[in-house]
């Protein structure tokens, strides 16, 4: 369904930006 997807996409936000900011740190 459609919220079940946007649910899993703000909980994957978070990882998605350490993953991002990682190898710049």
């Amino acid at each position: 369904g459609f919220w079940p997807s946007i649910k899993v996409f703000l909980c994957n936000i978070p990882v998605l930006g350490w993953f991002i900011q990682y190898p710049s740190l």
